[in-house]
C-alpha cells in the first residue's frame, strides 16, 4: 500500500510542477499495483485530459465511476467533456444524475443551466439557475448567468438586479461589472456606466 501510496504521490507532485507526462507514468505504476486506487484512477484520467488525450481521460473518469459512482469530481469532469465535445444530451445525463441526489452542490444545477442554455433551452435553463440559487444563496454564478438570459428577454430591472447581487457576493466578477455597466448605459446614467466599466477593468 505504500508503494502505491507513494507512486500516486509522487504524480500529484509531478502534476502540481506541470509534467503531466511524469504524473501519467506515476499513476499508471499505482494502478499496476491497485487497479482500483481512486486518487490514482482521478489522477491519471486528468492528466490524460491535460495533454488532450480526451478519449483516454474520459475512459479514465469513468472507470473511477464504475469504483466510485458517488465522486462528483470525476461526473463534473465526464460532463465537461461532453460539453467541449458538443454531447449536450450525454452532458445533461450525467448531471441529471448528479443533481438528483440529496445534498448536490448547487453549482451542479449551475452548470446544468448552463448546458441548457447551450442546448436552447432557454425556460429550463431559468427555472435551473433559480433552483441553483435558491439551493446556495452564495452562489454569484449562478446570479450572472440568469441575469445575462433575463436581459436578453428584456427584462432590464431584474437583470440589474442579478448583477449587483452577484457583485456583491463576487466584487471582482468582472463581466458582472461590464454587464451592469451597460445596462446603466441603456438606463440613462453616463456616470454609473463609466464607474462600472472602469471598476470591470480593474477587476
Amino acid at each position: 500500500a505504500e508503494i502505491v501510496d507513494a507512486h500516486q504521490m509522487l504524480g500529484a507532485l509531478a502534476s502540481d510542477g506541470g509534467d503531466e507526462d511524469q504524473a501519467a507514468r506515476h499513476f499508471r505504476r499505482a494502478l499496476e499495483l491497485d487497479p482500483d486506487h481512486q486518487a490514482s484512477l482521478f489522477g491519471l484520467a486528468r492528466a490524460y485530459r491535460r495533454l488532450g488525450r480526451t478519449d483516454e481521460a474520459l475512459f479514465g473518469f469513468r472507470r473511477l465511476l464504475d469504483v466510485n459512482p458517488e465522486d462528483r469530481k470525476a461526473s463534473l469532469a465526464v460532463a465537461e467533456i461532453h460539453v467541449a465535445a458538443g454531447r449536450l444530451d450525454d452532458a445533461l445525463a450525467v448531471l441529471d444524475g448528479i443533481v438528483a441526489r440529496p445534498g448536490a452542490p448547487a453549482i451542479f444545477r449551475n452548470l446544468r443551466g448552463e448546458v441548457l442554455v447551450l442546448a436552447g433551452r432557454t425556460e429550463e435553463a431559468i427555472v435551473e439557475l433559480e433552483q441553483a440559487i435558491e439551493a446556495d444563496d452564495r452562489l454569484a454564478l449562478a446570479r450572472f448567468d440568469l441575469a445575462v438570459l433575463l436581459e436578453e428577454r428584456g427584462e432590464l430591472e431584474r437583470a440589474a438586479v442579478l448583477y449587483e447581487a452577484a457583485i456583491e457576493r463576487a466584487p471582482s466578477h468582472h463581466r458582472a461589472l461590464f454587464n451592469l455597466g451597460r445596462l446603466a448605459g441603456r438606463r440613462g446614467d453616463p456616470g454609473r456606466q463609466q464607474e462600472l466599466y472602469e471598476a470591470s477593468i480593474a477587476a
